[in-house]
């Protein structure tokens, strides 16, 4: 019973946290979406990447979300400006993102060089 009423809690403040250990290295919560909102805060690992359809999986423990890449989307890799194909499998990513027409749209990713 423990585990429903924790996730109901969760969602009660509008925003829901989930654990994955590879955001740690960033220092944000592996996880976040603000409800009222629709801006969402992920941690986790880079995973595949479409340059074709400018895409790219990041996820860890809990799971993956695939994030699409826009033009007005930024990257920052150790706090210098980056572009999408600076992305490598493997590495520690946060994304910022919101939901847009049933996709998880990437704002700014942010890792390290």
């Amino acid at each position: 019973m423990r585990g429903p009423l924790a996730a109901v809690l969760c969602l009660v403040p509008g925003i829901c946290l989930a654990q994955m250990a590879p955001g740690a290295e960033l220092g944000v919560p592996p996880t976040s979406l603000t409800a009222a909102t629709g801006v969402g805060l992920a941690a986790g690992r880079i995973g595949a990447i479409d340059t074709a359809g400018m895409s790219f999986v990041c996820g860890g423990n809990s799971g993956s979300r695939i994030y699409w890449v826009s033009r007005a989307t930024r990257f920052r890799a150790g706090g210098a400006q980056a572009s999408f194909f600076d992305l490598r499998a493997g590495e520690p990513a946060e994304v910022t993102f919101h939901h847009s027409s049933g996709r998880d749209i990437a704002d700014l990713v942010r890792f390290r060089a």
